[in-house]
Order: structure tokens, then sequence, then C-alpha cells
């Protein structure tokens, strides 16, 4: 039988990971997702803020959200904001994105993170199917090293300080995890790293075999507009940027 702890958790993750990817297990456009993607999981690492009664339910919740972050490859609205700010004034043309979330406050996410890890109690009193699960949780960090680049000083994500491998280092300490089982977790990590680069790369072959890649970057690289203010972004059509093109040579 489950422990108790896990048996909540697990009910608050499925019903967030069947609607998280229900909404984004396809992304056409990050100007339109960006804010709603990224207070999903800000509301979601705000829930497992909320269970102070029970550290395990607080620390798992947070942790297996918290690695949403990464999986897209989007940067919050801030950060965004300010990645396009850098560009536009290196390049010194105006570049049309949605500034739509850049109040949202992303920072909370490693905030939260930290206090759940913080939180827990020594190993002596974590039940070992609960411990299980914490470094099952701790291995999802780990390897969602995707960020870590936008983390560190004077770029994008500074502002978050840590990066999801700084937090499993600091659940391992937690956990105090001896110097021969962090070994095998670190080349488990690594094995799964490389693995996941692996599939990315045969995915990216693939897609320049069947010309699925070209298609996609055409549609990245064409202009975006809106069926109305504060509405969603999306490609021109084929006829939209002819007429667009056809204005700027100033044919009728």
């Amino acid at each position: 039988m489950a422990h108790p702890s896990l048996k909540r958790a697990d009910e608050f993750l499925e019903v967030f990971n069947r609607k998280f990817d229900k909404k984004y297990s396809s992304i056409e456009s990050f100007n339109a997702a960006r804010k709603p993607y990224w207070q999903m999981i800000l509301t979601g690492m705000e829930r497992a803020e909320a269970c102070k009664s029970c550290p395990f339910v607080r620390a798992i919740v947070a942790m297996e959200v918290a690695v949403r972050a990464g999986h897209a490859g989007m940067l919050p609205p801030k950060a965004s904001a300010k990645m396009f700010s850098g560009i536009e004034s290196k390049l010194q043309i105006p570049i049309e994105t949605s500034k739509d979330g850049v109040h949202l406050q992303d920072e909370k996410i490693p905030a939260i993170l930290a206090m759940a890890i913080r939180g827990l109690p020594s190993r002596n009193e974590i039940p070992a199917p609960v411990l299980a699960r914490l470094l099952y949780g701790a291995e999802g960090l780990a390897v969602c090293d995707h960020i870590t680049g936008w983390v560190k000083e004077g770029k994008e994500l500074a502002y978050w300080e840590h990066d999801f491998k700084h937090f499993a280092n600091l659940l391992l300490d937690h956990l105090e995890v001896d110097q021969q089982s962090r070994a095998a977790f670190d080349g488990k990590v690594a094995r799964k790293i490389e693995g996941a680069k692996a599939r990315r790369l045969e995915g990216l072959q693939r897609s320049m075999q069947d010309g699925s890649l070209q298609e996609m970057l055409q549609q990245a690289m064409r202009p975006k507009i809106q069926e109305y203010q504060g509405g969603p972004w999306r490609p021109m059509t084929d006829e939209e940027l002819e007429e667009e093109q056809q204005f700027l040579r100033g044919q009728p």
C-alpha cells in the first residue's frame, strides 16, 4: 500500500500533468503560450507551497512541477522581455514580441523549491517509499539542464540565482547521500542526459530528411499577426503574406 503522502502527491500531479500536457504538448507560438505556460507552473508551485501540513507532499509536488519549467526551452515573460530588449539594442531594429505577463513572479519557483527541500525532516524520519520518490525527484531536477545557461550571472534568468542541478544537490546534501550512492546518482543522470541528447539529434535528422524541419523553420520565420487586440499570435497565411509583401512594394 502506498504511503499516504505519496497518494496525496499523485492525486494532485495526475490532474496537473494531464491538464499541462493537454495544453502544452505542442506549442505553436511562444508569444501566445508564454504567459499561461509559466502561470500554470507558478500556480502549481504555489499549491505545493500551501501543503504546510505535509513536507513530503510539498517537496514532491514542488520538484515534479518545477521541472516543467525546462521542458519547452521557453523563457518566462520577464526574462524574455529582457532578452529581446538586448537584441533590439544590438541590432537597432524593433522586434514584435508580446509583453504580456512581464509582471509574473517566476522567481518564486526556485524560492518555493528551496523552501520545500529545506523543510524536509532528517533522513532517518523519512519512510523508505518517500525517500525513493524524493531521490526520483532529485534525478528529474538534475536531468533538467535546459535552463542552466540562462541562470548564469548576467544572463536572462540570473535573478533565479540557482539552476535545477543546484536544487538536486541541495536535496542530496539534505538526505545525507553517501559518496558511493552519489557517484551512482551522477552516472545515472549523465546517461539520461546523453540519451536525451541522442534522441533530440535523431529527431532532428529525421525532420531534416522528411522536410518537416524546413517547414517548421519557414513557419517560425513568417510574420505573426493577431486576430484581435490581446489575442494569440499566429503565423500569416500565404495569402496574408503575399498581401503584406504587395503593400510593402507599393502595389495595389
